[in-house]
């Protein structure tokens, strides 16, 4: 099965980003559904058992029945919204924009319609004045989980402007008479002043808002180009690579570079697997290849190919370090025969025996496909010449062969045994063997 196109991978992850967005927003309603429904259970009981106590102590009737409908309302309208939000989270459909702005609209309105109908109960003053204009304040401190600055002023701007109007119209009635109550609450300035602080919460909440919005966003971009880097060099890629890619921003253009590349191949593996079933095959190869490729990864280099019973290695590309990649292909090659010969002694593996064969050189490097599919890969001389220089372990009965190129290199050359200087197909000269194993 092929790995899915990195469109397709974009798609996956928008969609996941706008599916938080809609969890959220249910994660707000259901706060307000709690709310509004101990608020409905509070009140409705204090009108059936306490109603004469309370406005004993107020001295004067108190709006039951305004406050109880509002909170029915609400508690009947935030369960619509939950239910209609949690059918767009299953069946994974976006909530309309629009829509969240008009829901805005309609649960901001709330405090404002409570405080209107109250004024007709307890008179102007006490409504304007009394804790219910606070509410304003929840709907404004929670619309930071829709993730939306504009939707965060939004909702300020609506509370400001409705208990504005609310105010002038309050103010302008017959029976308003500031007399009733201190200057420094019934004065035009301190009303003027709770809009203006209503419309600034919700530039505090829209900046919060939005500055989650921006840290889920970086996430989900992390999570893309992650995905993007695994797409391209393969799940065999090891984490500490990965970051290392990401920490450097690269895009990864076809350019020429200075690379080692190293060639691994299983010695015999056509006659062992003919007596094997595919299953035993598989698991061979997993428990072999697992530990070796912890050691290119280990070394700075990147497994970019899988050759059915080998593997192509490459050190220098697309991350290098400067001078070091030759010496960590060479260190790399020297574990792995470590290792696998441990691997046997443990009895992980059957009796196995390797070929690695490591040139270095210039090679175009670059992303090669289609835009739904791109593959990181290494073209050029060099890697033809290191395949051949693999190959040639069969004939010495060596686990380690190099090029002059990389013999050159390496600190330790005394202990790189210089066999001759073979002919290579397709090559004028002669390249120069040396062996490490």
């Amino acid at each position: 099965m092929g790995k899915p196109s990195l469109k397709i991978t974009e798609l996956t992850l928008d969609s996941a980003l706008a599916h938080e967005v809609i969890k959220g927003e249910r994660l707000r309603c259901r706060i307000l559904l709690s709310i509004f429904a101990f608020g409905l259970t509070a009140w409705t009981i204090a009108f059936l058992f306490f109603r004469a106590a309370i406005e004993e102590q107020l001295g004067g009737r108190f709006p039951f029945g305004v406050v109880i409908v509002a909170l029915a309302v609400a508690t009947a309208y935030e369960l619509f919204l939950q239910f209609a939000l949690t059918r767009a989270i299953r069946s994974r459909r976006h909530f309309p924009e629009f829509g969240r702005f008009i829901n805005a609209f309609v649960e901001t309105s709330l405090p404002t319609a409570i405080l209107f109908f109250a004024a007709d109960v307890i008179g102007p003053i006490p409504a304007l004045y009394a804790p219910g204009f606070l509410i304003y304040f929840a709907f404004i401190m929670l619309s930071i989980v829709r993730l939306r600055f504009g939707l965060s002023v939004f909702t300020s701007l609506v509370a400001a402007v409705e208990y504005g109007l609310l105010a002038y119209y309050l103010t302008n009635l017959p029976d308003y008479n500031p007399d009733l109550a201190p200057t420094y609450l019934t004065a035009r300035p301190w009303l003027v002043a709770r809009c203006v602080l209503l419309a600034a919460a919700g530039v505090v909440a829209g900046f919060v808002s939005s500055e989650l919005a921006k840290r889920l966003q970086a996430s989900v971009n992390l999570l893309r180009e992650r995905d993007d880097i695994v797409g391209l060099f393969g799940q065999y890629v090891s984490p500490q690579v990965v970051d290392r890619l990401l920490s450097q921003r690269l895009d990864l253009p076809a350019e020429m570079r200075h690379v080692c590349i190293l060639f691994l191949d299983i010695r015999n593996f056509t006659g062992f697997s003919e007596h094997r079933s595919p299953a035993e095959v598989i698991e061979y190869l997993n428990a072999l290849f697992a530990p070796l490729i912890d050691i290119v990864n280990q070394h700075n280099g990147i497994v970019n190919k899988f050759l059915g019973d080998g593997f192509m290695a490459v050190f220098g590309a697309p991350i290098s370090d400067e001078n070091g990649d030759v010496r960590n292909a060479v260190r790399a090659a020297r574990a792995i025969s470590a290792r696998v010969q441990d691997l046997v002694a443990q009895g992980i593996v059957p009796e196995t025996r390797i070929g690695i064969g490591i040139h270095a050189g210039e090679a175009m490097t670059g992303n090669v496909g289609s835009n739904d599919r791109k593959e990181y890969t290494i073209i050029g001389d060099i890697v033809n010449l290191a395949s051949r220089v693999e190959a040639l372990n069969k004939e010495y009965g060596s686990t380690v062969l190099v090029t002059e190129a990389v013999a050159s290199v390496i600190a330790d050359r005394e202990q790189a045994h210089r066999i001759a200087e073979i002919p290579i197909r397709g090559r004028k000269q002669p390249v120069a063997i040396y062996r490490l194993v």
